[in-house]
C-alpha cells in the first residue's frame, strides 16, 4: 500500500503516517510533500509513483519560509486554496484521475471542492473518521478496479 500525503506541517504528517502503518500495516509506503510548489515540481514522479489514497491538506504555503527567490509561478489567489489546485491536478491527469483522495484540514468543508472526500481535523483527533473514510475510498477503487 502506497499513501500520498500533502501536508505542510511535520508533526500532522508524523501522526497521519503512524496511523496509516498501525492500520494498514508497517510496510505502507509513505510520499510526503511539503509544499505546493514541491507538489507541482514533482508531479510527474507523483503520477508514476501509483499511490493508493492520497490524504489533501487545504492550506500549505507555495514553499517554505527559507526559499527567498520571487516565485512568478506562485499562485496569486495564496495557501488557502493549495490542497484545492493540488486536488484540481490530481483529477485532470490520466493516470491520477481515478485514485482515492481525502482532505484532512483544519479548515470548513466549504473551502474544499465540492463533492470531495473531507475529514476536520480539529473533529477528528484519534483520525478515526479519516480511517474509515480511507476504507472506504479504498474499497470503491478496488471493486472499480476489478470490473471488466
Amino acid at each position: 500500500m502506497k499513501i500520498l500525503i500533502v501536508e505542510d506541517d511535520h508533526f500532522h504528517k508524523q501522526v497521519i503516517e503512524e496511523k496509516f502503518r498501525g492500520h494498514l500495516g508497517p510496510d505502507t509506503k509513505i510520499c510526503w510533500v511539503r509544499y505546493e510548489k514541491e507538489f507541482v515540481q514533482r508531479f510527474n514522479e507523483i503520477a508514476e509513483m501509483h499511490y493508493d489514497l492520497a490524504i489533501l491538506d487545504q492550506m500549505m504555503p507555495w514553499t517554505d519560509e527559507d526559499d527567498e527567490e520571487y516565485d512568478a509561478d506562485a499562485p496569486k489567489d495564496g495557501p488557502l486554496r493549495a490542497g484545492t489546485r493540488c486536488w484540481e491536478r490530481l483529477k485532470a491527469n490520466e493516470s491520477t484521475k481515478d485514485r482515492p483522495a481525502i482532505f484532512f484540514t483544519n479548515l470548513e468543508k466549504r473551502t474544499v471542492p465540492d463533492g470531495a472526500p473531507y475529514v476536520r481535523k480539529k473533529d477528528d483527533e484519534e483520525m478515526t473518521q479519516l480511517l474509515q473514510e480511507a476504507d472506504r475510498r479504498l474499497s470503491e477503487y478496488a471493486a472499480k478496479i476489478r470490473r471488466p
